[in-house]
């Protein structure tokens, strides 16, 4: 005879589309498992035990079942009691142990998933904005009952009711393969808590529900955990709070100050006043840009909400990578992919001598144009990963003011490998395949500009060191080496067999090579010469003096430095001009 292991599973009701908590009176929803939003569909509805009222409920003579689908036959009015699906395992099968993770080991582990200060408070912010707020605070303070840091991240969301505080709280609280709102900023059900617990050892949220008329606030605590060794989270009273949601960081441990050694108050008061405003400074810069979408009152999106960020109590403004507000800068048609969700555009942006003073630097960002070129991906409207090229071209001066504004929605997390910290993406190789014949478009109008420029600033051909000669014959071009530049002149003048040196190294130039590279890669040639700006600056006072001595004029010189410094990306001033001069 077989004998019999029973254990049973706990479930819970949710709406009939399975996208919100059960409301009632109503007789039709969709079974989960509990505190999850995993639908469970029983094979056996008699193996289904429900308890409304105190009285076990029947299937086929109280509720019928199809799939995860359950209606009951006359409407009810609040949750049951309980309902259990009770499973049989025989002694023949599979047998499955419960490996519940150590919850301090668990948190510890994931406490190092790799955030900073900034992504972190910016997942939560992702939060708010799913949360349908207007408004964002991020408040960072000190207590000094408690001599330490905090930060807190109020918004006026919709709130939480308890269920839903619970579920948020929750390590793992949503399956990341379920389809989400088209809105929505997440995705793997962690973002809270692994965020929070990168950065603090005791999370705390309060949260209020217009819509259920609830309070609540339930804290985690990582010291706690670690005593009990169970994942048990502390209900506290009801807040004070009036609107959405408060999320509080206490015990920052990571915050990289030390206090406890400083008895004079003044400089305690110093070094914390100090520290806030680097902190803040940090985290208004990364704010500015992840957000610049929603935060921007001039964006003419109308698909996206505009919201107000706040830090401590300072609005934060926005910061366009694509400087679009500049009348120069090069927009182009926006490209949709078909049978994706994924939008394309590329910028150019404007030259120094088209922005106004401070503007051209400004946009260099902190990393200047040549790290900052490239795809700027954005996830529902807020961004991703910046300044690259997923290897599918090099970063080069010539196209160090081109851009490329890549938007996706939710439902390519997985195919573009979206991690969960939500700060890098990886192209399909389909998209990757797209994106390379994409960029071809974006090199040719950023090489324009550039060879543009070059050319604005380009002087007498005699002092060009190589000049082209084509063969109307035989349409062949053949490069040779300029006699008429001063600098050629002396090698052939002062140096032994000049002349013939000059000669070798013409009749050197690899032309087979370079035709089969441009005929079967389609490969741009560029100098590789990328000088530090002292170094630059000490060649053109050199190219300076030797052109003097042949009478060259200021004005030559002047107009030839310019054009070297473009066609290698270096920014020179007037004031650098004048030394190259004196």
């Amino acid at each position: 005879m077989m004998t019999q292991n029973q254990n049973f599973q706990v479930l819970e009701l949710r709406n009939l589309n399975n996208d919100n908590l059960a409301s009632f009176p109503n007789c039709e929803f969709t079974l989960v498992n509990k505190g999850t939003s995993d639908c469970v569909s029983p094979e056996k509805p008699e193996n289904l035990i429900i308890s409304i009222s105190r009285s076990i409920k029947q299937p086929k003579d109280d509720f019928n079942i199809e799939g995860s689908k359950i209606k009951f036959e006359q409407e009810i009015f609040a949750n049951p009691e309980f309902i259990f699906l009770k499973q049989e395992v025989g002694d023949d099968e599979e047998v499955y142990f419960d490996l519940e993770p150590d919850p301090s080991c668990l948190i510890e582990s994931i406490r190092n998933i790799g955030y900073t200060l900034e992504t972190a408070i910016a997942d939560i912010i992702d939060n708010s904005i799913s949360a349908l707020a207007n408004n964002i605070y991020i408040n960072i303070k000190f207590n000094d009952k408690n001599n330490g840091f905090f930060i807190e991240i109020i918004d006026d969301g919709i709130g939480m009711n308890k269920q839903q505080c619970v579920m948020a709280m929750r390590v793992g609280s949503k399956n990341p393969i379920n389809s989400r709102d088209i809105n929505d900023l997440g995705r793997f059900g962690l973002g809270l808590k692994t965020a929070s617990f990168s950065q603090c050892r005791r999370l705390t949220v309060e949260t209020y529900s217009k819509e259920y008329n609830q309070k609540n606030s339930l804290t985690w605590d990582l010291d706690k955990l670690r005593e009990c060794g169970k994942w048990k989270i502390k209900k506290n009273d009801s807040p004070k709070i009036d609107i959405g949601t408060k999320i509080i960081w206490e015990k920052l441990d990571k915050f990289g100050i030390e206090l406890e050694n400083i008895q004079d108050d003044q400089k305690k008061i110093k070094k914390i006043q100090l520290k806030i405003g680097e902190t803040a400074t940090k985290i208004e810069k990364h704010i500015s840009l992840i957000f610049h979408r929603f935060i921007d009152a001039k964006n003419i999106d109308k698909n996206i909400r505009r919201i107000h960020i706040f830090l401590n109590e300072r609005k934060i403004k926005p910061f366009n990578p694509f400087n679009e507000s500049n009348n120069a800068t090069f927009i182009s048609p926006i490209t949709e992919i078909p049978s994706t969700s994924m939008k394309i555009n590329y910028f150019i942006l404007p030259h120094k001598d088209k922005c106004k003073e401070r503007e051209y630097e400004e946009y260099a960002g902190e990393d200047g144009y040549l790290e900052s070129q490239g795809f700027y991906v954005y996830r529902n409207y807020r961004l991703i990963t910046w300044g690259t090229w997923f290897k599918i071209m090099e970063k080069l001066n010539a196209y160090r003011l081109c851009r490329v504004r890549i938007d996706i929605g939710n439902d390519m997390d997985f195919r573009w490998k979206i991690d969960v910290k939500k700060s890098n993406a990886n192209p399909p190789k389909a998209i990757r395949d797209f994106l390379e014949e994409y960029v071809r478009k974006v090199q040719i109008k950023g090489q324009k500009l550039t060879d543009g420029k070059i050319a604005k600033f380009s002087s007498d051909d005699n002092l060009k060191i190589w000049v082209s000669d084509k063969i109307k014959r035989t349409k062949i071009t053949e490069f040779k080496i300029n006699r008429k530049n001063p600098l050629i002149k002396k090698i052939i003048k002062n140096i032994d067999s000049g002349l013939e040196i000059i000669k070798e190294i013409e009749a050197s130039v690899p032309y087979d090579l370079i035709n089969l590279h441009v005929n079967d890669t389609k490969q741009k040639f560029q100098s590789t010469y990328n000088p530090k700006r002292q170094e630059f600056i000490d060649r053109c006072i050199f190219l300076t003096s030797e052109l003097r001595e042949d009478n060259i004029d200021d004005d030559t010189i002047k107009k030839m430095c310019l054009g070297l410094a473009e066609s290698n990306g270096m920014d020179i001033s007037s004031e650098d001009i004048n030394l190259i001069l004196k």
